[in-house]
């Protein structure tokens, strides 16, 4: 038969759990809305285990995020840090990527069409198939850059330079290359119908008149 007495024990483990409960109803009540921020939160404390899918925002519909930069048509993307960046298939048309290091990127299928990409860093970076369509490249280094089977009609190259590129089969038709350095590049099967050639240095290291 169980005694029917009361030990201080008993009676201290019960005032405990009162408190705590207590506390807890206390805390879920009294904690205004917003009221936890960046300054009460401790390093480390969230975790992505504690993140909920979904409760944090996406890009944009059409667009993606490349390197922490949203990448999509008519993106300002001037002084951006994009070197070795995967853009294949990116649709960047209207962007503004001037002074923007491409460096090494891989832009294969892009869409350019209309972009700023002056004075920008793309030594070695891969257009091929990509459309660049009246895109503005003038004084861009492109040294060792793949332009093989690219769209480049009325495109502008002036003063930019295209060392040892790669534009075999690109359509540069009505292209500006005025000033332009091409030694040493890949103009096989390359259309310059139309195209304007003033003072660019050819592959062959001669200076067109």
């Amino acid at each position: 038969m169980i005694k029917r007495h009361l030990t201080f024990a008993n009676v201290t483990s019960c005032i405990a759990l009162f408190v705590a409960l207590g506390g807890v109803s206390y805390a879920a009540i009294s904690i205004p809305a917003n009221s936890v921020g960046t300054a009460q939160l401790k390093n480390g404390s969230v975790t992505g285990s504690k993140i909920r899918r979904g409760t944090l925002p996406t890009a944009p519909a059409g667009w993606t995020v490349v390197n922490g930069y949203l990448i999509g048509k008519g993106a300002y993307l001037t002084r951006a840090h994009l070197s070795g960046a995967d853009l294949t298939g990116a649709n960047l048309e209207l962007a503004n990527l001037e002074v923007a290091n491409l460096s090494h990127a891989r832009l294969v299928g892009a869409r350019l069409i209309g972009a700023g990409i002056d004075m920008a860093q793309l030594d070695s970076a891969n257009f091929r198939g990509s459309n660049l369509t009246g895109a503005n490249l003038a004084w861009s280094n492109l040294d060792h850059a793949n332009l093989s089977a690219t769209k480049l009609p009325s495109a502008s190259f002036v003063g930019a330079t295209l060392t040892h590129a790669n534009l075999s089969g690109a359509n540069m038709r009505g292209a500006n290359l005025s000033g332009a350095d091409l030694t040493g590049a890949n103009l096989n099967e390359a259309n310059l119908t139309d195209a304007t050639l003033v003072g660019t240095k050819m592959p062959d290291g001669t200076t067109h008149p």
